[in-house]
């Protein structure tokens, strides 16, 4: 996906015979709305979130499934320990995983501070999401290399939940 200054909106170009058929999501990356676009590039759906989405999958019934926009920084809890320092959150956090039906009405929701990156529909229903959590500082000291950015001298790792519908953490994995 890239920008035209010659054709600053619609299809530029389609090669039928190396398409699926269906139709493309496209959600911008810091914006409000998801469209379903058709191979004429026409736009045939749109979703919206206030909160703004910064990617979506299309879910088997039509739902929308959203990551929200990077929120302003703000003071975070970790391992248990309110941060009191004013700290700012990582960069590429967002504040909440969203489901939206057809209309864009909110169906489901899992809100943290520390959200970043992926998630995932199961089959079953419940959603694997990805965190940041500040590793414990015994554990930090055995890692070698890495830099420090802005004085801060947290390390981070990775948390994977898996969080149920009515948003119970069933399961926890830490990297």
């Amino acid at each position: 996906m890239g920008w035209s200054t010659h054709h600053p909106t619609g299809l530029i170009y389609c090669a039928l015979q190396n398409c699926y058929r269906g139709y493309t999501l496209i959600t911008n990356s810091r914006g409000q709305s998801a469209s379903l676009v058709d191979l004429q590039g026409r736009i045939c759906h749109r979703g919206h979130c206030p909160e703004g989405i910064s990617y979506a999958y299309l879910l088997p019934h039509g739902h929308l499934l959203l990551r929200t926009n990077s929120g302003p920084p703000v003071e975070v809890s970790f391992l248990g320990a309110h941060n009191h320092d004013g700290r700012a959150r990582p960069p590429g956090v967002s504040d909440a995983v969203l489901e939206l039906d057809w209309d864009s009405n909110l169906v489901w929701a899992y809100r943290h501070p520390m959200l970043h990156h992926d998630f995932e529909r199961l089959p079953n229903g419940n959603t694997l999401v990805l965190l940041w959590e500040e590793m414990p500082a015994r554990l930090a000291a055995q890692v070698q290399g890495g830099f420090k950015s802005d004085g801060d001298d947290r390390m981070l790792g990775d948390m994977v939940q898996e969080v149920t519908p009515e948003g119970t953490i069933v399961d926890e994995w830490r990297a």
